[in-house]
């Protein structure tokens, strides 16, 4: 019976207990380095959704990452450079620094609960055009886009290949 108790007890104060704390999680590594490398970041694992995510000023790769890098939160800073081909995922707010890039080739989406360029600030699409009929390769999705003065966001020639000025694939980003 005692055991019954203690279980019932243990059931009754679960909800009180603290919510998780996201886990602040800084790169380490070189100056050019894998994402997906336990040892390039400051915690010893690999930063997952419950963690904010800062890259002071290194060169990052997240080449065709499966699933796509998912964080808490994220910044970059000045100098760093976040290259990412399988999309990213942020809950919170991803923050780009002066001086710091953002650059996707992603076909999945980039999702972020907000996304905050600042000025001197870089984002740029860095994947081939698509033919014509293909499904667009650029997809951003923020509850928050806040690009300040002086930052870049980048997708200039990176559109659908080809095609007339009435037919699909036309356009500023028409390659």
């Amino acid at each position: 019976m005692g055991m019954v108790k203690r279980l019932l007890a243990l059931l009754l104060l679960a909800p009180l207990a603290p919510p998780a704390r996201a886990a602040a999680t800084s790169w380490i590594g070189a100056a050019a380095g894998d994402w997906n490398e336990p040892t390039n970041w400051s915690a010893g694992s690999v930063p997952g959704p419950a963690d904010d995510a800062s890259v002071a000023s290194a060169f990052v790769v997240a080449y065709a990452t499966a699933p796509a890098p998912s964080v808490n939160t994220l910044s970059l800073g000045a100098g760093a450079v976040l290259r990412v081909d399988a999309g990213l995922a942020t809950a919170g707010t991803a923050t780009i620094n002066f001086a710091g890039a953002l650059q996707f080739g992603a076909t999945a989406p980039l999702t972020f609960g907000g996304l905050v360029m600042l000025a001197g600030s870089s984002a740029s699409y860095v994947g081939p055009p698509v033919a014509v009929g293909a499904v667009p390769p650029l997809r951003v999705q923020a509850g928050l886009f806040s690009i300040a003065a002086g930052s870049t966001l980048t997708v200039a020639g990176r559109g659908y290949a080809g095609g007339g000025a009435s037919a699909a694939g036309f356009g500023p980003g028409g390659g």
